[in-house]
């Protein structure tokens, strides 16, 4: 079995703080509400691009935390 991406500690917190209440309008859901192509290689870059729109959301939030 090949080894499959996880979702980040950022993906997972930026749905947690989301999915009950505000899904909708989650920063992740241009990436989260697309189908997720077939196979192993699909999932890891369905994963990677979550992984990765989070890190880019927190760094966001973080900078205007700052400014």
């Amino acid at each position: 079995m090949p080894k499959v991406i996880e979702l980040s500690e950022e993906a997972r917190g930026i749905c947690k703080e989301n999915y009950a209440s505000n899904c909708g309008g989650c920063g992740l859901r241009p990436v989260c509400a697309t189908q997720i192509p077939r196979g192993y290689e699909g999932l890891n870059e369905w994963n990677k691009s979550l992984n990765e729109l989070a890190a880019e959301l927190k760094g966001r939030e973080q900078n205007e935390q700052v400014c």
